[in-house]
């Protein structure tokens, strides 16, 4: 690219300039030059006048001629690269060239980019095999039922965070990502390619990590289920409620006791420990020590109340924070096991109130709307199941 000063010097002969600018890298003062050879520039843009350099072995990758650059200052570092030029567009071989075949080469590369992106998404996520409805579990019937009764159009993961769908939405979202991991839920493809669009053009895109883009698309597209009743094609949600609420109001008939029992033992869990969610208990927290909670909880349950579980996991946290025991959760997960109290029964609503996931339970597998949280859940289920 030519610059506005290359004309400048077009009243001197060759020799002339060859003879000037062997007198200005020598080292004389541009002042001197500048009146002698009666140039019309300022002092500090004389070497803008200069005849540029051509690199006969740098050629344009567009217009295949070669390469230019301008020449350096007499000040300059001798390590100073200057920039090339192409002398037919304005092609510049920099880091980020702003000529338009590099912009579209830059566009092109980042829609081929956002297109194989999606090709993995929707391979994943969409393009799945649908699940045979014999194949899914008593827990996850009831749970896709729950997300279903509402509505029969699933929302994105992000809707269901605010909503009491299990005793916290930690759980829901956990349980929505495990049905995802099982192709029980896949997600609406529409969704998928514009939240991949739509965060591939944000401004801040470059920043973000891989897995902080796909959880985006992620969470913020619509869920759909991935279950087929005829083996090929995926059942109508209403369909398919109608259907999940018909067998399991049939449960002692279509699924096996021990099954429904663990969901139930499961959901009480979950209700006991929920309280430990907001506390931001479970970070930085071992597999195993998350798998010894809910063994210690599942041995409370045997003989207290879920109330009063829940009150003895609300106690011995407190005694945790006050000996100041941050990082021995063991401690705190053996006093739990441990803890042979007297304890009273709370009111449900000083604590939360019933998830839609158990109150479908009681209502469509015990056939009670009797609230469970004051009972043993053992001597619950086995006074309601079956009646």
């Amino acid at each position: 690219m030519k610059n506005k000063y290359q004309d400048i010097l077009s009243h001197l002969s060759k020799d002339q300039i060859d003879e000037l600018m062997s007198r200005y890298y020598k080292g004389e003062k541009n002042d001197v030059l500048i009146e002698e050879y009666n140039i019309n520039i300022k002092s500090v843009l004389l070497v803008k006048t200069f005849p540029v350099i051509i690199h006969e072995n740098r050629l344009c990758p567009y217009c295949s001629t070669p390469l230019f650059s301008y020449r350096t200052g007499k000040n300059s570092s001798s390590s100073t690269i200057p920039e090339q030029y192409c002398q037919t567009c304005d092609h510049e071989d920099v880091y980020i060239c702003n000529c338009s075949k590099c912009k579209e080469k830059r566009e092109e590369k980042k829609i081929n980019k956002i297109k194989s992106e999606e090709e993995i998404l929707l391979n994943k996520y969409c393009d799945v095999q649908p699940i045979p409805y014999q194949n899914i579990s008593f827990t996850d019937s009831l749970f896709i039922l729950t997300l279903l009764l509402p509505d029969s159009e699933l929302r994105c993961i992000n809707n269901y965070k605010e909503e009491n769908i299990l005793p916290h939405q930690q759980n829901t979202e956990k349980a929505i990502l495990k049905m995802i991991d099982n192709k029980i839920l896949t997600f609406n493809k529409d969704d998928l390619i514009n939240n991949n669009q739509l965060i591939n053009n944000h401004k801040d895109v470059c920043y973000l990590s891989s897995e902080e883009k796909i959880n985006f698309i992620l969470f913020n597209s619509k869920l759909e289920i991935n279950i087929t009743r005829n083996g090929q094609n995926k059942t109508d949600n209403s369909e398919l409620k109608l259907l999940l609420k018909t067998d399991l109001l049939l449960s002692d008939i279509n699924y096996n006791k021990e099954d429904i029992l663990e969901s139930f033992l499961n959901l009480s869990t979950f209700e006991a420990i929920s309280y430990l969610y907001d506390k931001d208990f479970f970070f930085k927290i071992e597999e195993h020590q998350i798998k010894n909670l809910r063994d210690s909880i599942r041995v409370l349950l045997k003989t207290y109340t879920l109330s009063e579980t829940k009150g003895i996991v609300n106690t011995c946290y407190k005694d945790y924070q006050k000996n100041n025991l941050p990082y021995k959760k063991n401690v705190f997960i053996k006093n739990i096991r441990e803890f042979d109290k007297k304890m009273k029964n709370y009111d449900r609503l000083s604590w939360q109130p019933r998830c839609l996931f158990s109150m479908i339970f009681c209502l469509l597998i015990l056939k009670t709307e009797h609230d469970y949280f004051q009972e043993n859940v053992f001597e619950f289920f086995e006074q309601y199941y079956s009646r």
